[in-house]
Parts: C-alpha cells; structure tokens; sequence
C-alpha cells in the first residue's frame, strides 16, 4: 500500500503548517484568521491520520479473513447438487 505513505506525508506536512500558524509569532498585528487556519490544518492532519490508520487495519483484517477462507476445505457436494 503506497497510497497511504503519500497521505501520512500530507498530513504530517498539514500538520507541521497548523502548528506553524498556531505556535508561531506574527511579525504583524495578531490576526485571529492564523489561529483558526492553523487549528483547521492540525484538525484536518488529526482526520487524515486516522482515515490512514483505519484504511491499514481494513487492509490487514481483509487479509487476514483471505488467508483464513483460502485455508479451510471445500464443502462436499453431492451429486445431485449443482
């Protein structure tokens, strides 16, 4: 699953922003659109992580269901089922 490193990145990157926007000093006047833009991209970074974590444990649950599926016998079929 390569997709998901991709979104990790993102979110880590989205993160790092928020926390930049939130944390950092302003050169200017303190302006309130930093503080909610900032709290915005650490919240949406938060969602983007779990969506991620919830996409590799159904990943792996599907797996692990496969494997159990592939291992167990076939019923017996009589032959006048078809």
């Amino acid at each position: 699953m390569h997709k998901p490193r991709y979104f990790l990145l993102l979110a880590v990157a989205v993160l790092g922003l928020g926390c930049f926007l939130a944390i950092a000093p302003s050169a200017t006047q303190p302006d309130e659109w930093r503080m909610y833009l900032g709290m915005t991209c650490i919240i949406l970074s938060l969602c983007v992580a779990a969506l991620i974590e919830a996409i590799q444990a159904q990943s792996k649950r599907i797996g692990e269901l496969e494997r159990k599926l592939a291992d167990r016998p076939a019923p017996p079929t009589s032959p006048g089922e078809r």
